[in-house]
């Protein structure tokens, strides 16, 4: 019932980074299928499907011993109904997200610029004349000549 994510599964009979795991370390492998089998959950085509593998993932979260794990499941145990019905009602936080991303890259561009400052009555007129220039030096636009006409 659980699906897998196909990159980290060959189908020519060689060791995979899965197959490794499984072989080498336990632990991180059931903790690895635990989040592949999580993200099934959220790719369910119903609120049927997803209520059976939700409930199927907590069960099998909870059974794991793996702390993190058993802290996520008491959480989404929590939430359940809230989780089944954004997923029976195709409900994203993507919209949000991308504004967050615009807001995130325009405060980054603007990163060098002084912050604004309302001017006084009596400030002197040079600081009363608009926006200061950036603070910060743009190697892209800048020249080097050498000096004496030597090399640099």
């Amino acid at each position: 019932m659980w699906r897998h994510s196909t990159a980290l599964f060959s189908f020519g009979g060689e060791r995979t980074l899965v197959d490794e795991l499984a072989a080498t370390n336990e632990r991180v492998y059931r903790g690895w299928l635990l989040v592949d089998q999580l993200r099934a959950v959220y790719q369910a085509e119903d609120a049927e499907q997803a209520t059976l593998l939700l409930d199927e993932w907590l069960r099998a979260a909870l059974a794991s011993l793996l702390v993190p794990f058993i802290r996520v499941a008491r959480t989404l145990a929590e939430h359940r109904d809230g989780i089944v019905n954004a997923i029976a009602l195709g409900l994203s936080n993507a919209r949000l997200e991308a504004m967050n991303l615009t807001v995130r890259l325009i405060s980054h561009r603007s990163r060098g610029f002084p912050p604004p400052r309302v001017p006084a009555r009596d400030d002197p007129p040079r600081l009363r004349q608009g926006p200061r220039r950036p603070t910060h030096m743009n190697a892209a636009r800048a020249t080097f000549k050498p000096a004496s006409g030597g090399q640099y």
